[in-house]
């Protein structure tokens, strides 16, 4: 039974404080930068030679633009796409003639007052407007410039702060997440008594506990289930194995039977007892052989022989080929050679029964006296060998245990290789693929 545990602070309350304190953060800074930078910028930018050197230029710069785009009196409203390039610039036109200002994109008049307080510069000059000069006064607003610039500079400041601050606040817990994928990783791999190191009170903490709760109670049942497999292995081996000694005495007694019967009814009643007696024989020779089998896996050490890969895929179609014509099978054996000089490891004990099974299969279960088709295919890392038959349609078909198909997958898969089988209307196929080496 897996026991919650309570937590304390949940995960998602750990982020929405940690981005919180980085906006916090980043406020702090604006605020310290706007006020301790504004000082420092105006001192840059209120220098008299910059700020003569600019109006100058500004001043060159209007005149072309009157001069290029036909600037006069009755269109100086044209000016407005100038003054938009030039975003700190206040200028008054001013008729020489009357004193009245001709045009301004000042709208509240606070130039003077601006001046006076020292946040502006003047400056004064004549220009030729439409066949006739007028006055001009240039206002340059440094406190609006100073003002832009440390702006754009605390919000360079407050991002980075916000994102240093947020990384090194959310680093935690994703390197939490990195350590707990990785350990998953090693217990996936099979690592035995590996659990997750991870002991926070939030979801994630919880998922650690929840797993090392279920990695122990996986691992108390998968013990349980060795101690099951290996007491019902050692019962079925032992009454396989109690079982063919009477078997083989029964069949005994019923040949005698048979030999001295003296009618037809005792001895077809002979043949019929004789011939399920064979069946349960040939099952416990089955269920002796699979469970002997079932104790291999692949990690078992195997004593192996390094064998040529086409010698031994051709004796293996010839072992199959003689003992199918003897059962009058016709075979047909078919080669696709791609590579000669490789090798496959073998254990040639668990090989010959390997071909003792599939052979036992094809005589039991197709059809009599059919073609039985074999294609032997060598590639650069691989060897398949393929058996088709047609399938008998008759009752011992249906009698099939299938303990002999199951030991030959647990032989291949031990040799790490693969045995697969399919049907197909009324072909069987069966398929052995191992892998090779040079």
């Amino acid at each position: 039974m897996i026991k919650h545990r309570t937590q304390s602070l949940t995960l998602g309350l750990k982020i929405f404080l940690i981005t919180v304190g980085s906006i916090m953060a980043s406020l702090l800074v604006f605020v310290i930068t706007i006020t301790v930078s504004i000082d420092p910028i105006a001192t840059y930018v209120k220098g008299e030679e910059r700020i003569h050197s600019r109006m100058l230029n500004d001043k060159q710069d209007l005149q072309h633009y009157i001069i290029d785009n036909d600037i006069t009196p009755m269109n100086i409203e044209d000016l407005s796409p100038w003054l938009e390039n030039h975003k700190y610039m206040i200028i008054y036109i001013v008729d020489v003639d009357n004193n009245n200002i001709v045009y301004t994109n000042d709208d509240l008049f606070v130039s003077k007052e601006l001046e006076i307080a020292g946040n502006t510069s003047l400056e004064s000059t004549m220009l030729y407007i439409g066949g006739k000069y007028f006055y001009i006064d240039m206002l340059y607003s440094v406190r609006a410039e100073v003002e832009n610039y440390a702006t754009y500079l605390a919000l360079i400041l407050s991002s980075i702060t916000f994102l240093l601050v947020f990384y090194y606040g959310i680093r935690n817990i994703t390197k939490r997440v990195k350590q707990l994928t990785n350990e998953i990783e090693i217990i996936g791999a099979g690592t035995p008594n590996s659990f997750i190191s991870d002991k926070g009170n939030d979801e994630l903490g919880r998922l650690s506990f929840e797993i090392n709760a279920l990695i122990t109670e996986l691992s108390q049942k998968n013990q349980e289930l060795v101690i099951s497999e290996n007491a019902l292995k050692e019962l079925v081996t032992s009454l396989a194995h109690d079982l063919r000694t009477p078997l083989t005495s029964l069949i005994g007694y019923i040949t005698l039977i048979k030999l001295e019967a003296q009618s037809e009814d005792i001895e077809d009643l002979a043949n019929r007892c004789e011939q399920k007696a064979l069946q349960m024989k040939t099952i416990s020779d089955e269920l002796f052989s699979l469970f002997s089998t079932l104790s291999l896996n692949e990690d078992s050490e195997l004593p192996l022989e390094r064998v040529h890969v086409q010698d031994f895929m051709e004796g293996a179609a010839d072992r199959l080929k003689s003992d199918l014509n003897l059962k009058d099978f016709e075979v047909v054996i078919h080669q696709t050679v791609n590579e000669e000089h490789h090798y496959v490891n073998l254990n040639i004990y668990y090989m010959d029964r390997l071909f003792e099974n599939i052979i036992s299969n094809v005589l039991k279960y197709a059809e009599p006296k059919s073609t039985i088709k074999i294609e032997i295919t060598i590639e650069n890392s691989s060897c398949t060998l393929e058996i088709e038959n047609a399938i008998r349609v008759d009752q011992v078909t249906e009698e099939a245990s299938g303990f002999g198909l199951l030991s030959c997958r647990k032989i291949v898969d031990t040799h790490k290789g693969h045995f697969s089988t399919s049907k197909d209307e009324n072909v069987f196929t069966t398929k052995v693929e191992l892998p090779t080496n040079q």
